[in-house]
């Protein structure tokens, strides 16, 4: 990144800044926050939000095959407006339709009638009452004096109506009644859903005709906001006469924007980036690693001037969730459904590519494994013959140790790397030294524990290696520091290596179990196929299937969640912090339309 600082002429300013928008490479520098208190750039604020509520329900109606068509003289107020009110009318008629509901569930204990019917009997002299009181306080009396009859009994409630001249009281609760009946209630609730229904539609209308409209009349919103903080982050000198502003750009693209200040005759200043400065940072990956992008965004970017750990952290992301996945079955799933999903949904294609390496991933420890959809491919008689390629348990769990003491070594690499790009190679020698120290003791006190025989001329190599890094681990701890110090720390690093790198190591574990649990949860599901299935010809193979579907549904879902978060952890914590992985890095973002 090279740093950019330029004075205008107040008069002239907004116009040179409309034209270094169009050139879209200048990430402004923030001075002020983007003036959050500016009256503007709130309302701006606020309509912005306002729109993606709006977009976001709009995208649940909207019909996928629908053609995309931008609408001219687009009002983004309008579009808003139209759908809040059809959304009030919405709520309107389901309070509406709430009641209604409540009161038929009311009246469908006493029937269907009409309230004429009771204004009639009463012109004549006849008082009908509706009650309800526990069973137990019921009184036969009532039936006698007052001509009760029982309506429903609905658990220990009696629900009963009287007949009677004039007003009466008993021990009972007098019921108050809707002023329609039930089928009058119940016509209405019909015309409250089709009404409901038409409001739907007008909504599926606006989504499949004004959606596309609305998404780009947002993204003209956000741009304007973002104008509008550069304006607000522009600091003014001589009496407000005289406007400055720095940014950065990236470095292969500053003679572009030199050309354009050097075509208007702006005082500009190019700088490279200072000690204790923090520029935006943009990362730059090929193909493979750029799908891993978003892996490294969840934690967060490098700082500038650290080593973007992206593409070495690729290749390891898809072998441990092919590791924690450990079924080919499932890996084949995940290819399917990413095809499908890159077919039907070309926007996300970036993140099915990922899913494709990771379902090959899955495929391959599944083979190595030996498991298919929970099924022991060494327990099937027709592949009895590749039984010794299949790995074993011991030997699995082996190879998640291997796989984690690798991405150590290779992160602790990365770290001494990264420390003689950002402060010279003095710095990388006590981290180069205690790699060497980690492996001569591979080869001097593991290659024995594994009854590995190696030639002389390696031990006396692992012995002169030990020695090197011994010197620098302990000399070179901190090159700054006087030599009491450094053997201080390097005491200190001792122990932080003896116990941190073993719990590292340990944590690499994880991934063998999960594998192991993915492959003993799909076999469980397999094996209560069969034994929950009823031994009834036809309904067998039915109730067969169900389980297989259902149990290996959540089989697949559990296995697929644990083998994306716990590659997540081994990468941010064990990984990260034997690379040296400091981030906090703010992304490039360039003023542009």
């Amino acid at each position: 990144m090279k740093k950019i600082t330029f004075l205008v002429y107040h008069k002239e300013y907004m116009d040179i800044l409309n034209d270094i928008r169009e050139l879209g490479i200048l990430h402004v520098i923030e001075k002020n926050k983007g003036g959050e208190d500016d009256t503007e750039l709130e309302s701006y604020l606020l309509e912005s939000a306002k729109a993606k509520e709006t977009i976001k329900l709009l995208t649940h109606y909207r019909d996928e095959n629908a053609p995309t068509k931008l609408i001219l003289n687009f009002s983004l107020d309008d579009a808003i407006e139209s759908v809040d009110s059809i959304i009030a009318k919405k709520d309107k008629l389901n309070q509406q339709k709430l009641t209604l509901q409540k009161e038929a569930e009311q009246l469908s204990i006493w029937g269907d009638f009409k309230k004429d019917s009771i204004d009639k009997l009463k012109d004549v002299g006849y008082n009908i009452n509706f009650y309800t009181c526990p069973g137990r306080n019921f009184q036969q009396q009532w039936v006698d004096d007052f001509n009760a009859i029982l309506i429903a009994d609905v658990g220990s409630n009696y629900y009963f109506i009287t007949i009677s001249k004039g007003d009466i009281e008993i021990d009972a609760e007098k019921v108050k009644l809707p002023n329609q009946s039930l089928s009058e209630i119940a016509a209405d609730l019909r015309t409250v859903d089709q009404s409901l229904q038409e409001l739907d539609d007008s909504i599926k209308q606006v989504a499949n005709h004004q959606l596309p409209s609305m998404e780009r009349a947002l993204s003209k919103l956000n741009s304007k906001i973002e104008f509008t903080k550069v304006v607000l982050d522009t600091e003014s000198y001589a009496d407000s006469k005289v406007m400055l502003l720095e940014g950065w750009i990236p470095a292969d693209k500053a003679e572009k924007i030199e050309q354009y200040f050097e075509s208007k005759s702006i005082y500009y200043e190019v700088a490279d980036v200072q000690p204790g400065e923090n520029p935006p940072v943009q990362l730059k990956n090929n193909w493979f690693s750029k799908l891993f992008e978003p892996i490294t965004k969840i934690f967060s970017l490098p700082n500038y001037g650290e080593l973007d750990l992206t593409p070495y952290l690729a290749p390891f992301f898809i072998l441990f969730f092919g590791f924690c996945t450990g079924d080919a079955g499932y890996g084949l799933l995940i290819i399917l459904i990413c095809l499908i999903a890159k077919w039907k949904m070309p926007k996300f294609k970036d993140y099915c590519n990922l899913g494709l390496f990771l379902g090959g991933g899955a495929i391959l420890f599944g083979i190595l494994s030996g498991t298919f959809f929970g099924i022991e491919l060494a327990q099937v008689p027709a592949l009895a013959k590749f039984r010794d390629y299949f790995l074993s348990m011991d030997n699995l769990m082996t190879l998640s140790i291997v796989l984690g003491g690798i991405q150590v070594m290779f992160g602790m690499c990365l770290n001494a790397a990264n420390l003689a790009k950002q402060k010279g190679f003095k710095y990388a020698i006590g981290r180069i030294g205690w790699i060497f120290i980690l492996l001569s003791l591979l080869v001097l006190v593991g290659f024995p524990e594994l009854k590995i025989e190696a030639p002389k001329v390696v031990d006396y190599f692992s012995y002169a290696l030990l020695g090197t890094g011994a010197l620098g681990a302990v000399f070179y701890n901190s090159p700054d520091s006087n030599i009491f110090l450094n053997i201080g720390l390097a005491l200190w690093n001792a122990y932080n290596m003896a116990t941190g790198v073993l719990g590292d190591l340990l944590s690499y574990i994880r991934l063998f179990a999960l594998g192991l649990t993915g492959g003993i949860l799909g076999n469980v599901f397999n094996q209560l196929s069969v034994d929950m299935s009823p031994d009834i010809p036809g309904v067998k193979i039915i109730v067969m299937i169900l389980i297989l579907l259902v149990g290996h549904t959540i089989a697949f879902i559990l296995t697929i969640l644990g083998a994306f978060i716990h590659p997540l952890r081994l990468t941010f914590v064990e990984f990260y912090k034997n690379a040296g992985f400091e981030g906090g890095g703010k992304p490039y973002k360039p003023l542009k339309k």
